[in-house]
């Protein structure tokens, strides 16, 4: 209904820049950015002041994988609202994909500046520590998320993956079964409890999280067998079995 009314209120006034916005809205919802972009853009074409279209062509230039555009649009709504934290957090994304995670790094920091109850901004910032292995200042960052929305998956998970990759394999269990919670749906969790179980000899307990995993969509025998956390599993035979079943088409 909301798509069929928006082309009949084009056709009354081509220039009606809600009506193009909101066919863009549902063209994404369907999976047709380029149908989406055409529409954003007429849109900008009336009204280039709108922060909230220049946002929306920046990620899909970005999905498109032409990051200069995508930083225009980025730059642009910045000027426009010179505290969207969603454009900071987006040119903090292309500064870390440009090798400069420094400039990222402020970036990320600006936006929590501006809006510290919103998680965006430590999560992104708590992703940067990630990726550069400062597993210590990732988990205090995904913790704080975690005080300003308990129920953020991402944050309870990657907090137990850092806690894992800091050698605390006891501590790391409890995020993740925390994060199970959040998302029962999810295999993540359920692996990365095998992973921790694995390492404190709990090999029934670990293949039992291996086979939940399974179960909820994890098939990739590469990373089983190649995850330095399997090890002692690796001579058991049901571990053998698992990867061959992965690995079957």
């Amino acid at each position: 209904g909301g798509l069929v009314g928006s082309e009949m209120c084009i056709r009354d006034s081509p220039n009606l820049v809600q009506a193009r916005n909101r066919i863009a809205k549902c063209q994404l919802t369907m999976g047709n950015p380029t149908v989406a972009k055409q529409q954003y853009l007429k849109s900008l074409a009336h009204d280039p002041n709108q922060e909230g279209v220049l946002l929306q062509l920046g990620r899909i230039e970005l999905a498109e994988g032409d990051a200069t555009g995508a930083r225009q649009r980025f730059e642009r709504a910045l000027e426009l609202i010179p505290d969207s934290v969603d454009a900071m957090v987006l040119l903090g994304h292309l500064d870390f994909s440009a090798g400069r995670p420094d400039e990222a790094e402020a970036r990320y920091r600006q936006a929590i500046e501006v809006d510290p109850a919103r998680p965006i901004g430590h999560l992104f910032l708590g992703d940067l520590y990630f990726r550069q292995g400062k597993f210590s200042e990732a988990r205090r960052t995904y913790q704080q998320v975690r005080k300003i929305a308990p129920t953020d998956f991402s944050a309870a998970l990657q907090a137990g993956v850092c806690t894992l990759a800091l050698g605390e394999l006891s501590a790391s269990e409890s995020y993740f079964r925390e994060a199970s919670q959040i998302d029962p749906t999810q295999w993540q969790p359920h692996y990365y409890l095998a992973c921790a179980q694995a390492g404190q000899g709990n090999t029934d307990a670990a293949f039992r999280r291996l086979d939940e995993a399974v179960g909820l969509g994890f098939a990739d025998a590469q990373r089983l067998k190649s995850e330095r956390c399997f090890q002692p599993l690796r001579s058991d035979p049901r571990f053998l079995k698992l990867a061959r079943t992965l690995s079957t088409p």
